[in-house]
């Protein structure tokens, strides 16, 4: 993907409503982008359980 284009996604005001966002982007680039955020910035946190 494009870093312009990532960077233009990034930004979009509808970013936590992916639906939406494959209306202005295509669906193939939602899915990339989507795949980029997991790999690159999501970290799994140590919860431990509430009971």
């Amino acid at each position: 993907m494009d870093g312009a284009q990532f960077a233009k996604m990034l930004s979009d005001k509808h970013l936590l409503e992916l639906n939406r966002m494959e209306y202005k982007y295509s669906t193939v680039s939602v899915k990339e982008f989507a795949e980029l955020l997991r790999q690159n910035f999501a970290q799994p946190l140590p919860l431990t359980d509430f009971s």
